[in-house]
């Protein structure tokens, strides 16, 4: 991870990986200050495994996506239910390279205690500090398995209606 890791000084605890055509982790001094040494460790190699699979250009194609077709919130419920299994996929790669899921959970449990509604929601990359995606990724650390797919019955219905008004400007 040489050159592949930028530390940004600020006291809110956050850590993502953004970036192109050559994507970088970077990790606030914020999280720097209230983890444990392995629970850095446990949270570079989630952002490693991004870097690894190139998610940043993914997670920048399907956000991209969802903005465009924000008149259709299914497509989002879709996308965010694959940003959430590529989430707990990068804490998988983690808890094995280290061999538990210890540092994982006590990570977790100090961000879920220093959240801040001001952290930055990171769109277009991968976020370790993904507070919509820590409810599944926790559910999966318990050893539940849920729904890959979920989808809200608000988005269900604006998304018919959507495309009912879509398909009838023709016929006006």
């Amino acid at each position: 991870l040489q050159e592949k890791i930028k530390v940004i000084i600020d006291k809110r605890p956050f850590a993502f990986c953004l970036g192109l055509f050559h994507p970088k982790i970077f990790i606030s001094t914020g999280m720097i200050k209230i983890m444990k040494k392995s629970e850095v460790e446990m949270i570079l190699l989630h952002e490693k495994y991004h870097l690894i699979k190139n998610h940043t250009r993914t997670m920048f194609i399907f956000n991209f996506l969802k903005y465009l077709f924000i008149f259709f919130p299914v497509i989002s419920d879709v996308i965010d239910s694959f940003i959430k299994q590529k989430e707990a996929l990068a804490d998988r790669y983690g808890i094995a390279y280290i061999g538990n899921n210890n540092s994982i959970i006590s990570a977790f449990k100090k961000l879920l205690i220093h959240r801040s509604s001001n952290i930055p929601v990171l769109n277009f990359g991968a976020s370790f500090t993904n507070i919509n995606t820590l409810e599944y990724r926790i559910e999966i650390l318990k050893g539940k398995k849920p729904k890959a797919i979920s989808f809200k019955r608000g988005n269900i219905f604006i998304s018919i209606l959507a495309l009912f008004i879509l398909l009838s400007i023709p016929l006006f």
